[in-house]
C-alpha cells in the first residue's frame, strides 16, 4: 500500500463520521484504478458529480428526506391499519353476539309455535311458506301440551286470576251477546 493510500485511510478511520473530501476520495480511487477497471469509472462518475456540485452532501439530504417521508408514511399506514384492524374485531365480536342471540330467539319462536301449534316459519303470515302455504295460525297443528302448560299455562292462570277480581264486562250494543 502507498504512502497517500494510508494517510487516507488513517484518516477516515481516525474521523469516521466526518466523511471523504473529494481530493482524498480520488486519490484513494486512482490507487485502485489501475487495477480495476470497475474502479476506474466509479472515480470518474463521483469526480464529474463532485464538479457539477452534485455532491454527496446534497444526495445524502436528499435520502434522508425522502426516507423520513417514507417513514412517516409507513407509520400512517401501519396505524391506519391497526385502526382498521380493531374495527373488524369489534365488528366480528358484534356479529358473533348478534348470531348467538338470533339462535336463542329462534329457538325461542320455535318453542312457542309449538306450544301454540301455529307454523315456526311464518306463524300464518305468508300465503308462499313452504311448510304450511300461509295457514299457520295458532292451532294449525295440535299444540304440544307440555309447551304449552310450560309456556302458555302461567299467562293464562294471570289473566283468569285479574278477570276473577274484575266486575263482570256488561257490553251494549250490536257485538253485544244475548242476554246482555
Amino acid at each position: 500500500m502507498s504512502a497517500d493510500l494510508s494517510s487516507i485511510l488513517q484518516t477516515m478511520v481516525a474521523n469516521p463520521g466526518e466523511g471523504m473530501s473529494a481530493a482524498a476520495r480520488q486519490a484513494l480511487f486512482s490507487q485502485f484504478a489501475e487495477d480495476d477497471p470497475t474502479v476506474s469509472l466509479l472515480a470518474t462518475y463521483l469526480s464529474q458529480r463532485d464538479s457539477n456540485g452534485n455532491g454527496g452532501a446534497d444526495a445524502d439530504t436528499e435520502s434522508a428526506k425522502e426516507g423520513a417521508a417514507c417513514a412517516a408514511e409507513l407509520d400512517r399506514a401501519r396505524e391506519q391499519s391497526e385502526k382498521s384492524a380493531a374495527a373488524v374485531r369489534e365488528l366480528r365480536d358484534r356479529i358473533e353476539k348478534l348470531f348467538a342471540e338470533l339462535e336463542i330467539l329462534r329457538e325461542r319462536n320455535d318453542s312457542l309455535a309449538q306450544a301454540l301449534g301455529a307454523c315456526a316459519l311464518c306463524w300464518g303470515g305468508d300465503v308462499e311458506c313452504p311448510i304450511c302455504g300461509g295457514e299457520g295460525q295458532s292451532g294449525f297443528t295440535i299444540p304440544d301440551q307440555r309447551l304449552f302448560a310450560q309456556l302458555i299455562g302461567p299467562a293464562v292462570s294471570r289473566l283468569r286470576k285479574r278477570n276473577a277480581d274484575l266486575p263482570p264486562f256488561r257490553s251494549t250494543g250490536a257485538l253485544a251477546p244475548n242476554g246482555y
